[in-house]
């Protein structure tokens, strides 16, 4: 079980993950229209169509932006998801969503290198990121799940969790860069975790749907959201260790055989 680590977190894709930007043609507008429209009901716990519209789009942009990788989703649809999370930002997180669109496009046009630290947001998308992540826990219709993540180890991460729409902070308080993964296990599988760790990467990814991906620098806090069916699920982190903000300024050579998940980051949770 391993995975490329190149990030995406949270309402904008942070972390190590470049998305391109454009929207243009039919076809991709249609999609990116699909893409948008991923809840049912009204998000806003106040009952308000504004907060609800705003709800309902930042959670969109999460689910289009966990597409990208899979190719269920394109960077048009990413864009056209991303303008309407900003278009609909309520009065008193519109600075801090408009600092997250700005810090995410610049560095999603920010060229990738095979030498030197991926691309990442500015110091100033995190402080939004969790003025942002407080506005829907306190407006929208949604559960919240409270992840620490230390070297090397997750905090707050129950036996169990409620399901439906989730807002997933993650705070970093370890001293190397951490994530966090979802993974929804098949149903009806049974076998223990590290069993299922032991398989061939082809053969474990069969039985692995990925439903949330947060990501945070030492000392910051971000989140993401996610749709969580009820099932087992896994959380992990595929840093590899040593990945300092230091090494990654260097470019020092890690060793991606050796992820946080080896020394302890990988737990098992319910949903229901």
């Amino acid at each position: 079980m391993r995975r490329t680590v190149r990030g995406g977190s949270a309402l904008l894709a942070a972390g190590m993950l470049v998305i391109g930007l454009g929207a243009c043609g039919d076809d991709d507008d249609d999609q990116a229209d699909a893409g948008a429209e991923t809840t049912d009901g009204d998000l806003a716990a106040d009952g308000s169509s504004e907060t609800a519209e705003f709800c309902e789009a930042a959670i969109a942009v999460d689910e289009v932006s966990l597409g990208l990788e899979s190719g269920e989703s394109t960077p048009d649809d990413f864009e056209a998801a991303l303008q309407a999370a900003e278009d609909s930002a309520p009065d008193e997180v519109a600075e801090a969503v408009g600092t997250m669109v700005t810090e995410a496009r610049a560095m999603m046009a920010a060229p990738e290198t095979e030498e030197g630290p991926p691309p990442m947001p500015g110091e100033a998308f995190y402080p939004a990121s969790v003025e942002v992540a407080g506005f829907l826990t306190d407006n929208c219709d949604v559960e919240t799940l409270d992840v620490t993540a230390t070297n090397y180890a997750f905090g707050g991460i129950g036996e169990t969790a409620p399901a439906g729409t989730t807002v997933i902070n993650l705070t970093n308080d370890g001293t190397e860069f951490h994530e966090v993964l979802l993974f929804q296990l098949a149903e009806g599988e049974e076998r223990p975790l590290e069993e299922l760790m032991a398989l061939p990467e082809g053969e474990v990814d069969e039985l692995l749907t990925e439903k949330a991906f947060a990501f945070a620098p030492p000392g910051a806090a971000t989140f993401t959201t996610a749709d969580l069916d009820p099932g087992r699920y896994v959380a992990i982190c595929f840093v590899p260790v040593g990945a300092t903000p230091e090494a990654l300024q260097t470019g020092a050579t890690l060793n991606e055989e050796d992820g946080h998940f080896m020394h302890g980051m990988v737990t098992e949770f319910e949903v229901a």
